[in-house]
């Protein structure tokens, strides 16, 4: 076969489609299984806003920065997981190798597909939450992320004119913007109950409910087309498909919002379903799901374990992988 150097990547098919796109999902897609998946257990923030001595805990100063109020929600209960399956020779020293990363401390990854293209979008990642630091003070929210960081993906593969990148990547991060379907009901319990009328009335809270540092889980997919969005569960790599059903089946619930139906009119999952279920809960199904699907006995040392709680990602070790194990 005629290899041709000069060959143009972002050409059309007569049947529209990029086909170097569709070859680098395949390639994707068949890699080892990760999976993602949100908590969203709000009840503890419930419960706050009914007991009225919990106010005094919480704002027991007058002149608390707005800044700090983002911890209201950074419940144990509440965050998102990352757990990716090593599919490795029995050779290799497991230990060495890594499928879940920090791209700075509030946003984690992994990925399934080929792992030097990822490593390097790894790297562009790590640098723009740095650089973004450098300049506003913080790292940003993964909506901010999300849209600048495939921006910057675009310009180094299609538009740089190399061949798109072998990987489909899971981000977890936290939004500053209020989840309204999350936190309605939380809102409107505030406005009705007159014994925490205070809270709107006291000028160092009066913006809690309208600060954009209020946080809440999210979790992104980031294709090799650089085509990204957003659900409750995500899975990538082999068997994907029966995974996410898996996941799906014990972490969506929905007993929050009676209006609400489990499935859409394709039956698929609803992805405005809330995953009520608490979060070290959710790190055992996942876990569970990989142990069901991957058609071999899995140890510790088969998988790569992140958790984002408390307002920081966190890779877990070896030994803490083993925790969950026995």
């Amino acid at each position: 076969m005629q290899f041709n150097p000069n060959k143009n990547f972002n050409t059309y098919t007569s049947s529209g489609n990029l086909s170097q796109y569709d070859n680098a999902l395949v390639a994707a897609l068949n890699g080892s299984i990760c999976i993602g998946s949100i908590s969203n257990n709000n009840n503890s923030n419930i419960n706050l806003y009914n007991n009225t001595n919990s106010n005094i805990n919480l704002y027991n100063n007058n002149n608390t920065n707005n800044n700090n109020n983002n911890n209201l929600y950074n419940n144990n209960n509440s965050g998102a997981v990352l757990v990716s399956y090593k599919n490795l020779n029995k050779l290799t020293n497991k230990s060495t190798y890594h499928k879940v990363f920090n791209i700075c401390d509030t946003i984690g990854v992994t990925y399934s597909g080929m792992q030097p293209d990822f490593m390097e979008q790894l790297q562009h990642a790590q640098t723009y939450c740095h650089e973004y630091k450098e300049v506003y003070g913080s790292y940003p929210s993964i909506e901010t992320f999300m849209q600048e960081y495939a921006q910057r993906m675009i310009s180094v593969s299609s538009e740089g004119g190399y061949r798109p990148y072998g990987s489909y990547m899971i981000i977890a991060g936290y939004s500053n913007n209020i989840n309204s379907n999350l936190y309605n009901n939380i809102n409107s319990n505030i406005l009705n109950n007159n014994s925490n009328s205070n809270i709107l009335n006291n000028n160092s809270n009066s913006n809690i409910l309208n600060n954009n540092n209020i946080l809440h889980p999210m979790i992104f997919y980031l294709d090799p087309s650089c085509s990204f969005s957003t659900e409750n569960v995500l899975t990538a790599g082999n068997n994907y498909n029966a995974v996410k059903t898996y996941v799906e089946k014990r972490v969506i619930n929905n007993t929050y919002n009676s209006n609400s139906n489990l499935l859409n009119n394709d039956n698929t999952y609803n992805s405005n379903i809330l995953n009520n279920v608490s979060l070290d809960d959710n790190i055992q199904i996942c876990l569970n799901a990989i142990k069901e699907h991957v058609g071999v006995e899995v140890q510790p040392e088969d998988v790569s374990v992140g958790v984002l709680r408390g307002g920081k990602f966190k890779v877990y070790t070896e030994e803490e992988i083993k925790e969950l194990f026995y």
